[in-house]
């Protein structure tokens, strides 16, 4: 949702060549009506991209593995005109290939005013933090924090609790199928993590979302 132009944002794939796109909703009564979808970076196709708006900056991160740059983890930041968006250049914060099963992980921090991205690195598999700063239409990058052991990472989802002003990072030890929640906290341009808690046995890379619940200052995680 982006409040500053009171629309909702949608990204989705087309088919397998089709290219991953965003569109602009407005919500009016019980309708909706829809822009014109833009394509990412030339249209490009992978899956696993993940997406958050920055309130500070007023853009839309996205967050995706670049089908276009060897699968490498990289970011767009886009802007709401109306019912239309564009985006600026996409920038890469790793380049090494992000595994496109997993996903990535997008999250708004309103305290540090940051943006935290997550993503799997294909050949070790663990699981990284990296805080992008958003300015105009680019984003910056800290240092990645890897906040899993090797092998491990499969399915993370990323949630933040405002009572606790505090990011959740849900996933799952592919290894065990042990499903885990931890915290993350951001300070400049770093993000440290908390110890990880077991939420309990899941099949692979069935970790749903993590949402949090204002009225009674609770994160539900739901999974199957």
């Amino acid at each position: 949702f982006d409040p500053d132009n009171n629309k909702v944002l949608f990204g989705f794939r087309i088919g397998s060549a089709g290219g991953v796109k965003v569109i602009v909703g407005t919500v009016s009564g019980t309708s909706i009506s829809f822009g014109t979808a833009t394509s990412i970076d030339n249209g490009s196709n992978e899956t696993g991209g993940t997406m958050a708006y920055d309130a500070t900056a007023q853009k839309l991160v996205v967050n995706y593995p670049s089908a276009n740059n060897s699968q490498y983890g990289a970011s767009v930041i886009g802007t709401v005109s109306g019912t239309s968006i564009s985006f600026g250049t996409p920038v890469v914060y790793t380049s090494s290939a992000i595994n496109t099963g997993v996903g990535t992980g997008t999250v708004y921090d309103p305290v540090s005013q940051k943006v935290l991205l997550g993503y799997r690195d294909n050949s070790v598999a663990r699981g990284y933090g990296i805080v992008g700063t958003v300015s105009g239409t680019s984003i910056s990058f800290g240092t990645a924090v890897k906040y899993s052991g090797d092998n491990v990472t499969a399915g993370m989802k990323f949630g933040y609790s405002t009572s606790a002003s505090k990011i959740l990072i849900v996933y799952e030890n592919e290894n065990t199928n042990d499903g885990l929640a931890l915290t993350a906290t951001i300070s400049g341009t770093s993000v440290s993590f908390g110890s990880a808690v077991s939420i309990g046995q899941l099949p692979q890379n069935n970790v749903g979302t993590a949402v949090f619940d204002p009225d009674n200052n609770k994160v539900v995680v739901f999974y199957a």
